[in-house]
């Protein structure tokens, strides 16, 4: 099915209140997405306009169901301007007992309801839903199942992106979608275009796309990863994915001028994860806090020339973010900087922490906020986790601080003995307001 078919099949199916785009990486959710949310590129598809899409949100390892209400709270407030800001402070006026209600529920539930319209539809896109940390991620699927089962929200409708082979295609919360099934383009379509693009292609690549694993062979990103590699002093034979990523992440670290800085950037994005979320200045900071104080134009540099194996967000400005580009890329880059750096990823965590305390902006704070305490753990600095999000509890409500420890209890699970004090602190945390949900219970 052509691209144009599967955008007219995602439009046409108004009476699904959601729908699931599933498939590898490579296979074309994402470019989709940003085509049923800039229609102009997309052709003719008269349904389809400007207005189609309410709000798009974009999921990454950081993303929390804090980030999520934030985003549409802000896009839906964007959108309908002082409608929405007139139907919240309806909301707010009529709650008498407001900690019985999550801020999901009284921010976005509540007023989406007091907007609904006969003949009128509020859309909204959710890319990378198995992009979240496993904690997060539930209360993120959880917000879809409201979003597209509450008897209030008949006129909403999301659409959701997600990558096949995880957990999230068969969880229970979201059986009831429409799926698309999307498959990426076959080796054989993509030798062929990049034949035609590059003039040539490497000898054996055509083998060693095919003995790549299912999950990441489709698409652009390993011949692109693959042409990126200098092979002058090698070949493609007997090249898996762990070597491809090594010769890749090599063929930037043997220039000169990126010998020293390469490994500690390296160790750096790799201790950050999936997707671009962290800021810039954060990875500038933290690598002057390993020894390697470059300036930020020459930090930008090795980024740029690591080419496919980061994500870049808002490049070259100044609240540039970057991560990895894709989750296969995490393990073999793990493997490399650990091999002549056995405490890199330690080391790396440890300094990306520290550099919380210096680094400051509204995109830093925006980064804290969701991922401080996962370098706080993987930096063993447990008891500086627990102080930040009990800093984090004291601006939020009991029921809110609930759904926030039963996320992060599973990272404290999974980074710390079962006797650990500060794993015992944390399920006290959970303990006390579940507890303390209602005043006087």
């Amino acid at each position: 099915m052509s691209v144009q078919e599967t955008l007219a099949q995602i439009v046409e199916a108004s009476g699904d209140r959601l729908q699931a785009l599933i498939g590898p990486a490579g296979a074309g959710k994402s470019t989709l997405m940003s085509l049923l949310i800039r229609p102009g590129l997309a052709g003719t598809l008269g349904s389809l306009t400007a207005e189609f899409v309410t709000a798009a949100i974009f999921l990454d390892v950081t993303s929390t169901i804090e980030s999520v209400l934030l985003e549409l709270r802000n896009q839906l407030g964007a959108r309908f301007g002082a409608e929405f800001v007139a139907v919240q402070q309806a909301v707010q006026a009529e709650l008498t007992d407001r900690e019985r209600f999550s801020a999901f529920e009284i921010e976005i539930v509540r007023p989406l309801h007091r907007m609904r319209k006969a003949g009128s539809r509020i859309r909204i896109l959710i890319d990378g839903l198995d992009q979240p940390e496993e904690g997060c991620r539930s209360s993120v699927v959880a917000a879809v199942a409201t979003l597209t089962t509450d008897e209030r929200l008949g006129h909403v409708r999301v659409i959701v992106g997600v990558r096949s082979g995880t957990d999230v295609v068969d969880h229970p919360d979201i059986a009831h979608a429409r799926r698309v099934h999307l498959h990426p383009p076959t080796a054989r379509e993509v030798l062929g275009e990049l034949a035609v693009a590059e003039g040539g292609i490497p000898e054996g690549l055509d083998r060693t796309l095919h003995e790549l694993p299912d999950d990441v062979r489709g698409g652009w990103l390993m011949p692109r990863l693959i042409t990126e590699i200098d092979w002058r002093a090698d070949s493609l034979d007997g090249t898996d994915l762990n070597a491809l990523v090594a010769r890749r992440f090599s063929t930037t670290r043997e220039r000169p001028m990126h010998a020293i800085t390469a490994p500690p950037v390296g160790a750096l994005l790799a201790a950050v994860g999936v997707g671009p979320t962290a800021p810039l200045r954060l990875i500038h900071e933290a690598l002057h806090r390993l020894g390697h104080p470059v300036s930020l134009p020459q930090l930008r540099d090795v980024v740029v020339d690591l080419g496919v194996l980061v994500a870049r967000g808002h490049p070259g400005q100044d609240i540039e973010r970057v991560g990895l580009s894709h989750a296969a890329f995490t393990s073999p880059l793990r493997q490399i900087v650990c091999a002549q750096w056995p405490t890199a990823l330690l080391d790396a965590h440890t300094a990306l922490a520290a550099a919380f305390d210096t680094a400051t902006g509204p995109d830093i704070d925006v980064y804290a906020h969701t991922a401080a305490p996962r370098h706080y753990l993987a930096s063993e600095n447990s008891t500086r986790a627990l102080a930040f999000l009990d800093g984090a509890d004291a601006k939020r409500r009991p029921i809110d601080n609930r759904a926030s420890w039963a996320n992060w209890l599973m990272a404290f699970q999974d980074a710390l003995p079962p006797d650990h004090p500060d794993l015992l602190a944390a399920r006290a945390r959970f303990a006390r307001w579940g507890f303390e949900r209602r005043p006087g219970g």
